[in-house]
């Protein structure tokens, strides 16, 4: 079951790498069109803010693989204990998806707040 939970975060965290994609797509255009001190600023902005959640997503991408390996050898050892650190990585990770996610979503409304000014 918790494997179905790692799968869908990968399938989460492609879903946000490929928004971010568009995000910056969308800041090219805006920073094409726009030249004003006001604007640039707001594109520094969230230049800088994809990058930093860029970064964040390769490193959960990174560890939700890394869980999923060491669940992997667990399986194989066939434990009849489970090993409690496995547990725990899992509450921490499920916490740091959730965490992602509203970043995420958060950094998204702004955004289009900015656009919506701006264009």
């Amino acid at each position: 079951m918790y494997s179905i939970e790692l799968n869908e975060w990968n399938r989460v965290i492609d879903f946000y790498f490929a928004e971010l994609d568009i995000f910056k797509e969308r800041l090219t255009e805006v920073a094409d069109k726009n030249n004003k001190q006001s604007v640039t600023t707001g594109i520094e902005h969230f230049q800088n803010q994809f990058i930093v959640q860029n970064e964040a997503l390769q490193g959960l991408r990174h560890d939700v693989h890394r869980q999923q390996l060491e669940i992997t050898a667990e399986v194989k050892k066939a434990a009849k204990i489970i090993n409690m650190d496995i547990v725990d990585a899992e509450f921490l990770l499920r916490d740091r998806v959730h965490v992602a996610e509203k970043i995420l979503l958060e950094l998204k409304h702004s955004f289009y707040r900015f656009l919506a000014k701006v264009l």
